[in-house]
């Protein structure tokens, strides 16, 4: 809600939603509200004389794609931080065909903008050992590709970090021999 309302405030908008659904009418209050969303589209029905299904039509169509991978807490801000540093110059890109700049935000995780449609958020989740990836485009298509890559690049470097530290925990033939040398030892007893 924070960052709905935020926004809200910034585009003088009077009216905000959520990816959950909830509705934020700043003539009520700046927050999520069933009740006053609810009113709100009653009266645009009434007043228009059109039915729900014929206002939504109107409407530009959007498709979202969210996907997961079990990711440890620990490397989160690795995976990011790699995602980022392999995106340094994107921002200063421009779509040739839409002559429109990439943009980056990161307001909830890591949001990268292909287009004035599309985007992909990387996000961690906070709760939970898991490192989801949401993708939104103007087709389903689209939507899933953009989901499919991004938690390719989200697998591909978080098996990269796993491979790594797995690389440096290898024992070494000093440290097998060791082990073995105290394991024998500990096994023989002699008798006086």
């Amino acid at each position: 809600s924070p960052y709905v309302v935020k926004a809200m405030e910034e585009n003088g908008a009077t009216f905000g939603f959520e990816a959950n659904g909830g509705g934020i009418s700043k003539d009520v209050m700046l927050s999520r509200d069933a009740g006053s969303a609810t009113i709100k589209i009653l009266n645009i029905l009434n007043k228009d004389g059109k039915t729900l299904k014929i206002l939504v039509d109107t409407l530009p169509q959007f498709f979202i794609c969210r996907t997961k991978i079990e990711c440890s807490m620990d490397i989160y801000s690795i995976i990011l931080e790699n995602i980022k540093t392999g995106l340094d110059d994107i921002s200063k890109d421009t779509d040739i065909h839409t002559g429109i700049s990439t943009r980056i935000e990161e307001i909830d995780g890591l949001k990268i903008w292909k287009d004035s449609n599309s985007w992909t958020l990387f996000r961690p989740s906070s709760n939970a050992p898991e490192f989801r990836v949401f993708a939104e485009a103007t087709t389903e298509e689209e939507a899933t590709k953009l989901c499919e890559e991004g938690i390719g690049i989200v697998t591909l470097i978080r098996d990269s970090i796993i491979q790594q530290r797995q690389m440096t925990t290898l024992p070494t033939i000093t440290t097998i021999a060791t082990v073995a040398t105290a394991e024998i030892d500990d096994n023989v007893h002699v008798d006086k």
